[in-house]
């Protein structure tokens, strides 16, 4: 028997923030025996590339990497393709670049509850001991695809765009008994996460 779940009190001050990112996402990917090359062009642009596991703030992008040689950058919003083809220059011939900005959907979540609200759905051990800021990790959060990123004072979540309605009503429901304040189209802010 599980005990029943109640409705955050009217008026009552929102445990945990959802708000949907507007971001460019490239994918770059270092061919065999590339990465350092990679990382060093990286760092030259001020985009630091981020460890396995990990994912980084700074002024230029946010990195995550939650597969060997592969990084996320996340940037603020760009004409159509400008990003991935700003980066396909720099990177060449260290790296591929991947234009993702339309398979992923990009959430940020905030809040004192924000922890709690993911695991009731989530595989990874999100204690703050264990999942410090700045570890990434790709997980399945109510059957969703899900990379989780602890950056700051929350969490990004990158999920295919194609479940993002769904995933986004998981977090609404889970996030009901906290009390829930959702924000859309927020502009990512890199650098300062």
């Amino acid at each position: 028997m599980s005990v029943a779940e109640h409705e955050a009190a009217p008026g009552a001050v929102a445990g945990v923030v959802l708000e949907s990112c507007l971001a460019d996402i490239v994918e770059v990917s270092a061919p065999r025996g590339c990465a350092l090359d990679l990382a060093r062009v990286a760092d030259s642009w001020g985009a630091r590339l981020a460890s396995h596991g990990h994912a980084t703030a700074s002024p230029e992008c946010i990195t995550i990497c939650v597969r060997p040689e592969r990084w996320l950058l996340l940037a603020t919003l760009a004409p159509p393709g400008a990003t991935a083809q700003l980066w396909h220059r720099r990177c060449a011939p260290a790296g591929v670049v991947i234009d993702l900005s339309s398979a992923w959907s990009v959430l940020r979540l905030t809040g004192a509850a924000t922890r709690e609200v993911l695991a009731r759905g989530c595989r990874l051990d999100l204690d703050p001991g264990v999942f410090r800021d700045g570890h990434a990790a790709s997980t399945t959060i109510a059957q969703v695809t899900v990379i989780v990123a602890a950056l700051g004072a929350g969490f990004l979540l990158l999920t295919p765009a194609t479940t993002s309605r769904d995933f986004c009503e998981w977090l609404t429901i889970a996030a009901r008994t906290f009390g829930l304040s959702r924000r859309a189209n927020c502009t990512l802010r890199t650098g300062t996460v």
